[in-house]
């Protein structure tokens, strides 16, 4: 099979298909399917630390999972181009959201009624889940859902204000949120 092959990229010395993960006839590295994904509860979403790279990828190779996929060109085209894509990715982030305690509004990401209790798990001092954030707002932008990953900037950028969570999130962090939303696709 030819690397440079439209949606799949050479990870640790086998193929993988970012793509065909999206529409479901696809794997991970550790056999974990975007249906996978979808089911599972809190405690395996903080768990497991190989889902991240292939619900959110990026065109960067992952320095805490190397063997997760790198994003190609053709991938971002392709999820630009289609609405199911897009669609799926959404699902994935509505997983993530509530994960968090936050939630898709009608037009913007807020925090939901189970957010103090969410937070608990995350939203402490160099937590790595600032990473994952970082990592799913980059990854809607190049991927076509613009109007969330600035809707999550934005909602984190006001936690971040929030003289409760100020000190835990901090000034780096901040910086990699904005680094991630302003950075051209």
């Amino acid at each position: 099979m030819e690397s440079s092959r439209r949606g799949i990229g050479e990870i640790g010395g086998t193929m993988a298909d970012i793509i065909g993960f999206y529409k479901g006839t696809a794997k991970n590295q550790e056999g974990i399917s975007i249906s996978d994904v979808l089911a599972m509860d809190d405690q395996d979403l903080e768990r497991c630390h190989t889902y991240i790279q292939w619900v959110f990828p990026l065109p960067e190779k992952s320095k805490a999972v190397p063997s997760s996929p790198v994003l190609r060109q053709a991938d971002i085209d392709e999820f630009r181009s289609d609405i199911d894509l897009q669609d799926t990715m959404e699902k994935v982030l509505k997983k993530m959201l509530d994960f968090y305690g936050l939630a898709m509004d009608v037009s913007r990401i807020i925090p939901i009624w189970a957010f103090m209790k969410k937070s608990e798990n995350w939203l402490t001092p160099r937590n790595h889940n600032f990473l994952r954030l970082t990592r799913m707002i980059r990854s809607m932008k190049l991927l076509g859902l613009e109007h969330w990953a600035e809707s999550l900037h934005d909602c984190l950028s006001r936690l971040y204000k929030d003289e409760g969570y100020k000190g835990i999130i901090g000034p780096v962090t901040k910086q990699f949120w904005d680094e991630a939303i302003l950075k051209d696709v």
